[in-house]
This record gives structure tokens, C-alpha cells and sequence, in this order.
């Protein structure tokens, strides 16, 4: 039985379902969800995330990470806990720009936190050699009493989202459901939703999205830092103002794809909330910055970066590294569209 036939089974008998719930079976089904049978990274997936693009950008996730580190002492008991590493590339280019640090390797424990065995496989595969002390876990619920710094590169994109459209009646739930014909539908429910108050006063028509699954991970990050000390990095796309925006959308073939078609055979997103991912570090007493990937990584010398690695490339690499960092930093690329929030706190 596909997922398809399941969940149309599903909404047959128990009613329409939330888009969050689709998107969690579709993306994370035991037997059928995308993440948990295929390897979406690159370009014989269906999508390049930043750390495939250059190793330049694991390489300068490790040295925020290394300065936060020596900020903070030297610890020898450090947490790096990576937050849905995709094929761990990051990672592998993260310990590779850092291994000639005197102290640095010894005294961190790497942890990656990835739901998708199929996926944990292949990061075990690439970070051979680099570290022998990585441990892999399913969720956060392993955190230690210790310092910890976080790590999540396109991982709140990709948890599941509530969508509410304000009607004449009110906010209501978009959800999914079957007509008649046995196709997949968006509708509405028939109940009204109350939602916070700033949003009293939207126009017909405009539409919420929240996130309740990735606000909870946000906080245990939040309170894990506030009672141990570290920090958190996080980079995705998203907006940083407040608006009423439908960006949920699935991608297939690197190409935009019908979010109701190919179930499990096709990434779904929504753009990330940085307002209320900041407002959840701030509540817990953490200062935090939001900026662009493209001034996050210039502020870590991906310039300088850049030009080392070119005085050693052949031509064709030359091109190559000249293309990515475009890729990268350029406003018309990943450059402004990629947020980053940052926090940290010294104990």
C-alpha cells in the first residue's frame, strides 16, 4: 500500500488532516517518507544545501564554533550537537578546518541528531576518520548536564507546519483532504482557530503559518544553553519581518513541484519563522542576533578563505570555487534570502 493510498484511507474514515500531519508522514513515515528512503542531497537529488555547494561553508560553521570555545575557556567537555546533518558534509569539513587547533578536537564531543536511518548510514560513511568520538541519536532528549553548542543548517524548513487562513468567519485551519474523485484537496476546517492577537486585524484572505514542532526544539536549545552556557547557530530560509505569506512548497528534480503530488517522492518546506525563533531565545534570558548567511559569512573571512583556496586550484577550479562562493554570498542567490541567528552564553 502506498503512502498515498494510506493516507487517503486515513482521511476517508477520520476526516481531513492538518497540512503538519501530511507533511510529517510525508517527509518522515517509517517505511515511506522521503527522508527516511532516499538521499535528496546534491545534484543527483533534488536539492543542494549550502555545505555541498563548498566546503568553505562547513569549514567556517567550525571556526564560529572554535571562537565560542576559546570565549568560553577552553572547556574540555564541550557539546557540538548538529541538528539534521544530511549527508554529514558539514560536519567532515567542520573537523577538517579545525583539526590543526592544539586542543580543539580533544576536547568535543560530536553528536548528530538525524530521525532517518537510511541517512545516518551514509553520514557515518562520510566522517570516517574525522573524529572518534561521534555519536548519533533520534532526537534531544540525550542532552547532557555540559556545555553544548547547536548546530541546524536547514532543519526548521523542513518540520512540520500549521497553516491558518483568515476567512469571513475568522482563522481557519487549511487542511488536506479527498474529493470525490479520490485526488488529494486543500480545505478548510469548519472550526474557528484563536490566534494571537497582533493578527487581529489581517484581511481576508491572509494566511499564518506556525510551527509548533520546530518552536519546541528551539527551546530545549534555548534552556540547554541558558543552564549549561554554548550556543546556537541556525541558518535556513525565511523571513525576518512580519507578514502574512503561503511559502509552503515542495521540491522535486531541483525543480518546484505540486505539493499534493508524488507523496514521499518529493521534498516539502515552508519559509522559517527568524522572529519567533529569536522571540524563543530571548524569553530564555539569551541574547541572539539575526543577520543574512551573506554578512554571517563574510564576518568569518570567507573572502580570505576564498582566496587561499584559489592560489592552490587549477583553472577549472578556479571557476568552481568562484561560482560557489557566488552561490553562497550573493544577494541574488543564497546571500539575503538565508538567515542566521546566533547565540551564545558564557557560564
Amino acid at each position: 500500500m502506498s503512502l498515498e493510498d494510506i493516507l487517503k484511507e486515513r482521511i476517508k474514515n477520520e476526516g481531513p488532516i492538518s497540512i503538519a500531519h501530511f507533511m510529517a508522514e510525508a517527509l518522515s513515515h517509517p517505511e515511506h517518507g522521503y527522508y527516511m528512503t532516499k538521499d535528496p542531497f546534491g545534484k543527483e537529488g533534488d536539492f543542494i544545501t549550502a555545505p555541498e555547494i563548498s566546503q568553505m561553508f562547513g569549514e567556517l560553521i567550525g571556526i564560529w564554533c572554535l571562537l565560542l570555545w576559546e570565549k568560553m575557556g577552553k572547556p574540555n567537555n564541550l557539546h557540538i550537537v548538529e541538528c539534521g546533518p544530511g549527508r554529514g558534509t558539514l560536519m567532515k569539513d567542520f573537523f577538517n578546518g579545525t583539526k590543526n587547533i592544539k586542543g580543539f578536537h580533544a576536547s568535543i564531543n560530536p553528536h548528530l541528531v538525524e530521525t532517518s536511518g537510511k541517512l545516518q548510514k551514509i553520514q557515518k560513511n562520510t566522517l570516517k576518520g574525522t573524529h572518534n568520538n561521534i555519536n548519533w541519536h533520534n532526537d534531544l532528549s540525550f542532552l547532557p548536564d555540559a556545555p553544548t553548542i547547536f548546530i541546524a543548517n536547514e532543519l526548521f524548513d523542513a518540520l512540520p507546519f500549521h497553516q491558518f487562513v483568515m476567512t469571513e468567519k475568522g482563522w481557519q485551519e487549511q487542511l488536506v483532504g479527498v474529493t470525490s474523485n479520490n485526488e488529494f484537496e486543500f480545505c478548510l476546517s469548519d472550526d474557528i482557530k484563536t490566534i494571537a492577537e497582533q493578527h487581529n486585524g489581517a484581511k481576508i484572505g491572509s494566511i499564518i503559518e506556525t510551527c509548533p514542532t520546530g518552536s519546541d526544539i528551539a527551546d530545549k536549545m534555548a534552556k540547554q544553553i541558558k543552564q549549561h552556557g554554548g550556543g546556537a547557530v541556525i541558518i535556513d530560509y525565511g523571513y525576518d519581518d512580519y507578514g502574512y505569506k503561503d511559502t509552503l512548497q515542495a521540491v522535486k528534480n531541483h525543480e518546484y513541484h505540486n505539493i499534493l503530488q508524488d507523496v514521499g517522492d518529493a521534498d516539502i518546506t515552508a519559509h522559517v519563522d527568524f522572529i519567533n525563533l529569536a522571540n524563543i531565545f530571548t524569553s530564555n534570558g539569551l541574547f541572539c542576533k539575526t543577520t543574512t548567511q551573506r554578512d554571517f559569512l563574510l564576518s568569518l573571512g570567507i573572502e580570505q578563505r576564498y582566496m587561499s583556496l584559489m592560489k592552490e586550484a587549477s583553472q577549472e577550479q578556479q571557476k568552481e570555487l568562484t561560482s560557489a562562493t557566488g552561490r553562497l554570498i550573493n544577494p541574488d542567490k543564497m546571500g539575503t534570502l538565508f538567515k542566521v541567528i546566533t547565540t551564545e552564553y558564557i557560564k
